[in-house]
């Protein structure tokens, strides 16, 4: 054979091994570039999907407490992932003169969030956060309830696949009626908002517009200023707002 010829067959065979070596290194990279961060993206996202699960249960367990007073009933969530459950303040709700403080209850599970709120449930992810299910109201013949519970105590969950048992104990509830003055509006003192200050102004906003939205008779369309939300109570579709305060301790 050529001389010649053997020099080129030995710079073509370099040529394709590296070419090889190159499109494997390639694959490499791109498998952990796209494969790695979506399985992990897909395991966050399974632990969150399966906190608000165990969320909603645990929400239903809280609203069976209110028939079984001072009764204390144990649940078991089951978490794939490892993380702190426990109380954060969360701001307040304020209706005419009287003001009740909320607690956040909240599981976090990678970057995601699950929280109950005021009886309702939230997902929060970085700096967004969204309504699962929104806080219990209700509107219709003139009278409004309001049902936000408070909770109290923590948990924490480690590597065990079995979760932890929890325990809440019902410690009963508080009624605040606010009746609304015929005639209010705003030319006058008489005038009744209802009003969330706080964290996730723009979280509470989106519940004030749902309230709206579903008796738009009662209540307007809400208004931010600054860190509060609130929106204006019509009186001509309300004539009484009851506030019932359930209380559970948690641990």
């Amino acid at each position: 054979m050529n001389p010649v010829t053997k020099k080129e067959s030995g710079a073509a065979t370099v040529v394709g091994f590296v070419l090889i070596l190159a499109i494997l290194s390639a694959a490499v990279v791109l498998f952990f570039a796209v494969q790695v961060p979506a399985a992990e993206s897909y395991t966050a996202e399974s632990a969150v999907l399966s906190a608000k699960d165990d969320m909603v249960s645990f929400t239903l367990l809280l609203d069976s407490l209110q028939s079984r007073k001072d009764t204390t009933v144990s649940y078991l969530p089951v978490f794939e992932s490892d993380g702190t459950a426990s109380l954060h303040p969360a701001g307040s709700i304020s209706i005419g003169e009287y003001s009740l403080s909320l607690s956040k209850l909240s599981f976090a599970a990678a970057d995601s969030k699950i929280s109950l709120c005021a009886g309702g449930l939230i997902r929060s992810d970085g700096e967004n956060s969204v309504w699962l299910s929104f806080p219990k109201t209700a509107a219709e013949n003139g009278k409004a309830v309001f049902v936000i519970p408070q909770y109290q105590g923590e948990f924490s969950r480690g590597t065990s696949a079995a979760g932890i048992p929890l325990s809440a104990l019902y410690r009963g509830e508080i009624k605040h009626t606010c009746t609304i003055p015929a005639g209010a509006d705003d030319t006058t003192d008489d005038t009744v908002y209802l009003s969330y200050a706080g964290e996730d102004v723009k979280l509470w906003q989106a519940a004030f517009s749902e309230l709206s939205s579903r008796y738009p008779l009662c209540f307007s369309q809400p208004q931010i200023s600054g860190n509060t939300v609130y929106s204006k109570i019509l009186p001509e579709g309300i004539r009484s707002i009851e506030i019932i305060s359930l209380e559970y301790v948690i641990t």
